[in-house]
Formats: structure tokens, sequence, C-alpha cells
């Protein structure tokens, strides 16, 4: 991939290796859409002012449509339309990105763990089943099994991002896990008692691991190969948080992340997957 490229994830990255072993043209594509993504997905993290992160969130709002109508303004968003031209489906997950994370800002309190699938799967899953469209034109059964599959990678990254997520009062977990945890909002924010963040960061842990998993081994091996990097990432984040498992109050004190080999050996089993 060229790493010039405005698009091009950073080398060492779950989505460089993710993306290793698939075609130019999808890799290109891919790559372009999951840059759009983290750069919508930042805004909350990085920008302190409520407000003004949620003008940011409407002026990418605008920007999907000035996408759809051939008039980006932003250097992502144009990388992308002069490559692969208007397209309404990345408008509309993005739009669906956009009223997420505005959602989110706006103080949004997630009770029960339905309402935290619900969340992430109208938040994220658009994006997942443009992908999963991309690497398998017309296949409506695969691209919903990748709209699972999606809500466990951004259930796990935000896992693994706990902590800046906490710190901006992004509340990603649902209530109920808490209060099974014997945990409080307040105990997240300072980080005490460790004992009890571990419990809750442990549990969570398992139910993202094992929903990656019951994926994986439910969907045949064809499919899998089809839709290789999205399974390869999924797989990277789930050993991610098996580490984050092992060591349960690490989110707190440092970034969890595997080497950059064993990404590499993860994306090198997906490419040689055998039906």
């Amino acid at each position: 991939m060229d790493i010039s490229d405005p698009s091009a994830p950073t080398p060492g990255s779950d989505l460089y290796y993710a993306l290793l072993y698939i075609t130019k043209t999808h890799r290109e594509r891919l790559a372009a859409i999951n840059a759009l993504k983290a750069e919508l997905c930042a805004i909350p993290v990085l920008v302190s002012d409520v407000g003004v992160a949620r003008v940011k969130l409407e002026w990418w709002r605008v920007e999907a449509d000035r996408l759809i109508a051939g008039d980006p303004r932003h250097q992502l968003t144009q990388t992308y339309h002069d490559k692969f031209g208007a397209d309404a489906e990345l408008s509309h997950a993005l739009d669906a990105l956009v009223a997420g994370l505005d959602d989110e800002l706006g103080g949004h309190r997630l009770a029960t763990r339905e309402h935290q699938f619900a969340w992430f799967d109208r938040t994220y899953g658009p994006l997942y089943a443009l992908q999963a469209a991309i690497l398998a034109p017309g296949q409506d059964i695969i691209t919903n099994r990748c709209n699972e599959l999606g809500r466990w990678i951004e259930i796990g990254y935000s896992l693994l991002n706990l902590k800046p997520l906490v710190a901006r009062d992004i509340r990603r977990l649902p209530l109920e896990s808490l209060t099974v945890a014997g945990c409080t909002w307040d105990n997240l924010s300072t980080g005490n008692p460790a004992d009890v963040i571990a419990t809750l960061v442990a549990s969570e842990c398992d139910l993202a691991i094992d929903g990656i998993a019951e994926i994986a081994t439910g969907t045949p091996k064809e499919t899998r190969r089809q839709q290789q990097p999205l399974f390869s990432l999924a797989a990277i984040v789930q050993h991610t948080l098996i580490e984050l498992r092992e060591d349960r109050s690490a989110v707190w004190r440092h970034r969890i992340e595997l080497t950059p080999l064993r990404k590499l050996w993860i994306a090198w089993r997906m490419r040689y997957l055998r039906g």
C-alpha cells in the first residue's frame, strides 16, 4: 500500500495487517472507508468541548452529502471520490456514524445490553455492511453476519480505549453491567477500586471474545475467505482482548496492543483458510 496515500493505514496498525492480503482495489477502498471512520471517531475523544465536537460532527454530516453531490472538501473524501466516485452507501454509513456519535455526545445512556447492541449496530453497522458488500456483492446473508462482527470489533475497541472514553464521559458500557460488577461511573472515572474495575473489564472482555468466536465458528470458511479483512481484524481484536483479560487493570496504565509479528501471523493464517 502506498503510505503517501492519506487513507493508507499506519504500518503496524491492526488495519494495516487486516488489509495486507487482499487485492489492491479492495485494499485501497477499505482503507479509505476506515480512514474516514477513524477521523470521525477521533472527534469525541480529542475535542474536549462537547459543543465544538458536535459542530465538527455536523460539518461531517454535510460533507457526507457533498460526497454524493461530487463536491467533497476534506482530503479523505476527495481522495475517495477521485478513486471510487460519488458513493451513496458510504454517505449513508457516514450519516449513521455521525448520528450515533452525536447521540453519545448529547448524553445518551445505555441502560441494558440490548440498548448497547442497538447503538453499536445503528452507529457502525452500515460501515461494516458496506465493506462486506464490497468484498462479496449481492450476498445479504453475509452482509448481515458482518454487521454482527462489526459490532463486536467496535465493542472490543471501546474496551481497549476505555480510559480515554471515560475521561470524556463517553459511556459505552451498559449500566446493568456496572451494577452486576458492583461498579459505578465514579469508580471508572477515578480508576478505583481496581479490583472492582478489573472484574468489570474481564467480564466485558469475555463477552466480546466469545461473541467474535461464535461468529467465526458459525461462518463457513469460504465466507471467511471472502470477508478476510473483517475476520482478520476481528481475530486481532479478539486476541488483544485476551491479553487485556489476563491483566485486567492494564487498560488504566497503558494501551494494550499485540506485537506486529503476532498481527502478521493472525492475518497470514486467515489468508490460508481452506474450505
